[in-house]
């Protein structure tokens, strides 16, 4: 469309706009047409612009009869321009002559088809007038202005406006998006962007829809699209067609441009990136990391690492997948190679072709570094380097390690070690597997070796075999060091270690320790000794024990059980032992010590203090073994004058050296025992030989009191009568702290006053003090008689509890006294001969009162 063209066509639609402004304003009406009433229709747009293919568009009416009718139902119809937009209709029962009805909105699709101008939308109504039965039809038709356009400004970009990106021939799915700009005067509806393929665009997502555009704003639809790998850098068209309003479509070329280069570089490192290694001739199967760098300006993808035919590695894949390599950034992969063997320490060039985005391919080299050797040192520890030994001519089965380092630069892999013995070096395994040998880190491994009892003293060098990676060997000389010597110690004990002992004749299955020491700076090994079956006076439940190895400065231990003869005179004596090992058998003598023991008793008495009259008192023997040996079947036996109760002869067992044995025996002492002291001999037996002492047991007397008098007047119903009695203490020994009291009685009962019953708590009891020898006291209790108390000499309870110096429990004696009761009055008139005048005076009272009677009867009469 040429400029003046689109001039024209502006002016038209700025004229047919005015004009639809004025006839919303002005509200044309419009006549029915057919039938007999006549309506007039208003349309009023509830949008401001009505486009071509606008769907959903809101036209209110207003409608009136000319004539009043009834029943009437308002539906809009199919017309050129205006369709429905569902089914829709209004019933009315009522519609007055020049009554409006105002404000039915129905809804319409607009033909995408319509030019600008006015077209008219048509109304269907059905209505009744007066008692007619038929309903009659009409059609309103209603001009409504169109006048909307849309009108679009499109543009392209690489990836996003905000984060644009270059494309370069081979690029793959590179999003594309194409900006659109709606720069017309209503929104454009159903709007899908479509772009078209074309001799180096090629799109793998063509199209996108993006709903409603208003006017004057800009959207964007992202597309992807390959490049194709012939495009030279340039500028293309690429056909874009905007379809909208159900049916309507634009379509337009946009400018893309191809600007980018590709270019890659291809390098390698041993190992990772992060932990680079050395590699030397011959190794296999090592990590190597392909590293492709993206020189150019565009993400390439599919990244492919063809190596090509050569004679420097071998991967164990081939081809390598890099994957995306985006612009000046790179990617790697890390597969397995093995190094020819043939090669030279140095740096390699090595043939590749690099394949990415589809079958674009780039030839590079590669540069492959192998620059690794391999040297090995070697150091040589008897025993190992944290804890190091000496070996000996003529040792066997001595742990002997070997420390190899890698002083080279590269890993050697697939390491096995091959010894081989020599005269004087003795190896028990051909070979060992080392596995990996890193540069600078120690390999240690301990074999077993023995040495030729011909060696010399001093330096040995042993060859030996190492083989790594596939099939490559080293000879590796070893100096082993001869340099130790050897020496014994025997010494024995009774018990352990951890429980020494002493033994003694007569005792059997005792543990005898024998305590072989290492003097020399050897190890031995499977050190054995040998006793003799019987020597007097020991005999031994085994001859023959093992020992095992004995380090040098250390020493091993061996426990046998032995018995000593019962005729064995405690001394020491001495054992002949034959100490092997190495092969070589050595004789020693140990000496052995027989022990006797030694007792010595003490008496202790329980209480400290023995008074007549205890029971059970304890006479404890403790029996002490000062000597070094033990005394068996040892018994204990008692012999005195006193009373024993229980066993005389008390089995101890054994007795063990500077332990007290403790051995009690229980005597009485009733009453009638005189005081004084008592002999008591004890006498202990054991296996071999008895020992007796005596001790003296004093007997301690006790106290005697009695009664001397009883003073007090009693009678029957008394209270508060006072009983004295008279206490002396007839004995040799001081009465302490003396307590006396009244027994319980049927008839006499201590006083108790109404205004202080706690004195119940007091009375019967009286403290009385101490009392010397010959000393008598009188003591007086207020007690209170029963009212048929007999009369009579009545008896009572009287207790004492006393201490005495030196006893630790107190003493009891129970006594008897005696107090006279006189007769009470009542107690006195009933014995004869009171009671016969008594019952005289009732007889003669008696006829009296009768005489009485008889006198007052005659005078009534």
């Amino acid at each position: 469309m040429q400029r003046k063209d689109i001039s024209i066509s502006l002016i038209v639609i700025i004229l047919l706009g005015l004009a639809y402004i004025v006839a919303s304003s002005v509200n044309i009406p419009t006549q029915a047409q057919g039938g007999d009433a006549p309506f007039i229709v208003l349309a009023e747009p509830k949008v401001q612009i009505i486009s071509p293919g606008e769907p959903y568009v809101p036209i209110q009416f207003n409608i009136t009869s000319l004539i009043n009718v009834t029943d009437v139902t308002i539906a809009p119809q199919q017309s050129a321009v205006f369709t429905p937009s569902f089914q829709q209709s209004v019933h009315l029962p009522v519609l007055s002559a020049y009554h409006w009805f105002n404000k039915t909105v129905f809804f319409f699709n607009v033909s995408s088809q319509a030019t600008p101008g006015y077209h008219n939308v048509t109304l269907e109504v059905t209505y009744y007038v007066g008692s007619n039965p038929v309903p009659t039809v009409a059609y309103v038709s209603v001009p409504v202005l169109v006048l909307g356009y849309s009108t679009f400004v499109v543009s392209a970009t690489w990836g996003t406006p905000s984060s644009p990106t270059i494309a370069s021939p081979g690029s793959q799915d590179l999003p594309l998006t194409i900006l659109i700009i709606n720069d017309g005067n209503s929104p454009a509806y159903n709007v899908t962007v479509v772009a078209y393929n074309t001799a180096y665009i090629n799109f793998t997502k063509d199209y996108s829809y993006l709903g409603v555009v208003p006017p004057g704003t800009e959207v964007q639809a992202v597309l992807l699209a390959d490049v194709s790998l012939s495009t030279s850098q340039g500028v293309y068209n690429v056909p874009i067609k905007i379809m909208y309003d159900n049916g309507l479509s634009y379509t337009t070329d946009v400018q893309v441009p191809v600007t980018g280069a590709t270019s890659v570089g291809v390098f390698s490192v041993w190992g990772s990136l992060s932990d680079p290694i050395v590699v030397m001739p011959g190794q296999q199967n090592v990590p190597l990391t392909l590293v492709v760098k993206n020189l150019g300006t565009t993400t390439l993808y599919n990244v492919t690492v063809y190596v090509l035919k050569n004679d420097v590695i071998a991967l164990s894949q081939n081809p390598v997948s890099i994957g995306v390599v985006p612009a000046g950034q790179f990617n790697y992969q890390t597969v397995t190679a093995s190094v020819n063997s043939s090669l030279q320490p140095g740096v390699y060039d090595v043939p590749v072709r690099v394949v990415f985005n589809g079958n674009l391919g780039i030839n590079a080299t590669m540069q492959v570094s192998v620059v690794g050797y391999a040297t090995i040192d070697s150091e040589v520890f008897w025993g190992s380097p944290s804890n190091p030994i000496q070996a000996a001519p003529g040792v066997t089965y001595y742990p002997l390690t070997i420390v190899l380092t890698n002083a080279g630069t590269a890993t050697l892999t697939n390491v096995t070690i091959q010894f081989y013995n020599t005269s004087l070096i003795t190896f028990y395994q051909p070979s060992a597997n080392v596995g990996t040998l890193p540069p600078g880190t120690p390999f240690q491994l301990t074999v077993v070796a023995s040495v030729s009892p011909s060696a010399p003293q001093g330096v040995i060098t042993v060859p030996l075999t190492l083989t790594y990676f596939n099939g490559v060997s080293k000879t590796v000389l070893l100096r082993v060091p001869i340099t130790g010597y050897q020496g014994l110690q025997a010494q024995a004990f009774w018990g352990t270690t951890s429980s020494p002992m002493a033994a003694s004749p007569g005792e059997t299955d005792v543990p005898l320790t024998f305590v072989i020491r290492n003097l020399g700076t050897v190890a031995m090994s499977n050190v054995t000794i040998t006793l003799r079956s019987v020597e007097y006076p020991f005999e031994f439940s085994q001859t023959v024990l093992g020992l095992g190895a004995i380090p040098a400065g250390l020493y091993s231990e061996a426990t046998v059980t032995a018995s000593v003869f019962p005729n064995a005179t405690p001394g020491t004596y001495y054992i002949q032992l034959n100490v092997s090992s190495y092969g070589h058998v050595t004789t020693l003598e140990v000496p052995v010590t027989v022990y006797g023991p030694s007792l010595a008793v003490n008496l202790v008495t329980y209480p400290p203090q023995i008074f007549q009259g205890y029971e059970y008192s304890q006479l404890t023997l403790i029996v002490t073994n000062y000597g070094q040996g033990m005394a068996y079947n040892a018994s204990v036996a008692i012999n005195t004058p006193l009373e024993v109760v229980g066993q005389k002869v008390i089995n101890l067992g054994a007795i063990p050296p500077g332990k007290p044995v403790n051995v009690t025996f229980l005597i009485t002492v009733p009453n009638d025992t005189r005081p004084g002291t008592y002999p008591a001999q004890f006498t202990v037996k054991y296996d071999g030989g008895e020992y007796s002492s005596t001790f003296n047991v004093t007997i301690k007397p006790e106290a005697q009191l009695r009664v001397v008098g009883v003073y007090g007047s009693l009678t029957g119903g008394a209270s508060g009568v006072p009983l004295t009695i008279e206490i002396e203490n007839v004995g040799n020994v001081t009465v302490k702290n003396l307590i006396l009291t009244l027994g319980p009685n049927n008839y006499i009962y201590p006083h108790v006053s109404s205004t202080n019953p706690l004195m119940g708590l007091t009375a019967s009891k009286f403290f009385a003090g101490d009392l010397k020898p010959g000393q008598a006291i009188n003591v007086t209790f207020i007690v209170d008689t029963a009212s048929d108390i007999p009369a009579g000499k009545v008896p009572v309870a009287l207790i004492a509890v006393w201490n005495q110096t030196g006893s630790l429990y107190p003493f009891e004696q129970s006594m008897t006294i005696y107090v006279q009761v006189s007769p009470s009055f009542e107690q006195l008139i009933l014995q004869p001969p009171y009671v016969y005048g008594l019952i005289a005076v009732i007889i003669a009272i008696m006829a009296l009162l009768t005489l009485v009677g008889m006198r007052r009867r005659k005078s009534r009469s």
